[in-house]
């Protein structure tokens, strides 16, 4: 039966969020877009380890945290780069199809507001309501499972970044590398608490790592 695992370093990773035997810091790939992504962070989501979207940008050079309530930019030159098209990623009514700027000739900064569906319609309604929104397609799958909260729909901040990315570079593979970033974070947590077996965490739990007084082999 599977079991919660108690792991003998309860520090978290100040990268990642993990605990420290379990760091997936290693793993980040290094992805260079020309898109620039501004995720505007809210400052209850801003220490969670179960939070995706700072992971998201710990792969993506060419991206910048806001974190809403601490001393957020106040004008447009300080939020993205001089020369760029801003997009917000919200499904408002009046959002455009993401795939119509496919291989903009404009450079993209895209917006992606990381927390509750409430709290991302207030960066929409409140930090940017100039700025145009688009969306996303329909019929996307998420594979997140650390909150309940699943609505057929929706997607959690990297699985979000991810696809966006893919088609604005028109690369799925960032949209894959990205993804799997995810799924790591996901089921290694997962395998903590005990809902995972090692042998299902995608790449593996680290050999060596003790819990429980055992090793894994």
């Amino acid at each position: 039966a599977l079991m919660r695992r108690r792991l003998s370093d309860h520090i978290r990773c100040p990268g990642c969020r993990l605990h420290r035997p379990l760091c997936m810091c290693a793993l980040l790939p290094r992805l260079e877009t020309r898109t620039h992504l501004v995720l505007v962070l809210h400052q209850l989501e801003a220490h969670k380890p179960s939070n995706t979207g700072r992971l998201a940008t710990s792969c993506l050079p060419n991206s910048r945290t806001v974190v809403r309530g601490r001393g957020e930019p106040a004008t447009a030159t300080e939020r993205w780069p001089a020369g760029h098209r801003p997009l917000v990623l919200y499904p408002h009514e009046t959002a455009r199809p993401i795939e119509d700027f496919r291989r903009s000739e404009t450079p993209i900064a895209l917006v992606v507001p990381d927390g509750t569906w409430p709290q991302a319609a207030k960066v929409k309604n409140r930090m940017f309501p100039d700025v145009e929104a688009v969306r996303l397609p329909d019929g996307l799958e998420t594979s997140y499972r650390l909150r309940n909260a699943r609505i057929e729909g929706r997607l959690s901040t990297i699985e979000a970044i991810a696809t966006a990315l893919g088609i604005l570079e028109d690369d799925p593979t960032i949209d894959e590398r990205l993804r799997t970033v995810g799924r790591i974070m996901v089921e290694r947590t997962l395998w903590t608490n005990g809902r995972l077996q090692a042998d299902e965490v995608t790449g593996g739990i680290p050999k060596g790592l003790h819990y429980n007084g055992k090793e894994v082999p």
